[in-house]
């Protein structure tokens, strides 16, 4: 049947060549649409593509306290845990987190690529800060990460200020960079 909304008055009454053209075109139409949709999810690498793969919320982020966050940092094994920076460098170059690594959200290869960055797999554990409970830029990273194919991400909340209100020492200058040189 032919929606109200697609009839098309002609001289007063309903054309039925408009109806009979209207509704062909609406059959075919969804044809197409199913062949496409049952066609791309049925090609060999479909979840590569934008929308086929697990999306992530806020919910999925897995938090981690400060006290646990000093202790992987203190690990004598040093591929036991990265401190991710995503913030913007001028912000990472102001002060950081001991050991920590400014990594910008563009420099995540998507898990499309097939390989994780082997700078970040070799880590056991990838621990994401921003500034504060509020920085959107941390919730975006873990979140990227974890998109990315890394298992063992979480994200620290309390960021710099929680390790700055607890009298830790903060590191300044650029530091080092995932993939730089």
């Amino acid at each position: 049947m032919i929606p109200a909304f697609m009839y098309r008055r002609v001289g007063g009454a309903y054309s039925q060549a408009m109806l009979k053209r209207t509704g062909r075109w609406m059959q075919g139409m969804t044809r197409t649409f199913v062949i496409a949709a049952v066609g791309v999810a049925g090609l060999p690498g479909a979840a590569g593509l934008g929308g086929c793969t697990k999306q992530y919320s806020d919910r999925d982020i897995r938090p981690i306290t400060l006290a646990d966050v000093r202790k992987l940092a203190a690990s004598d094994k040093p591929s036991a845990v990265l401190l991710v920076d995503p913030r913007p460098p001028a912000d990472y170059q102001t002060a950081h987190l001991p050991g920590a690594r400014s990594l910008g959200l563009s420099e995540v290869k998507s898990k499309s690529d097939g390989n994780l960055n082997p700078e970040l797999a070799a880590y056991t554990e990838l621990i994401v800060y921003g500034d504060d409970p509020a920085s959107a830029i941390a919730r975006a990273m873990t979140k990227r990460l974890m998109e990315a194919g890394h298992e063992r991400v979480r994200m620290f909340a309390g960021g710099l200020s929680e390790w700055r209100r607890a009298g830790l020492r903060v590191d300044t200058g650029a530091g080092a960079t995932v993939g730089a040189k």
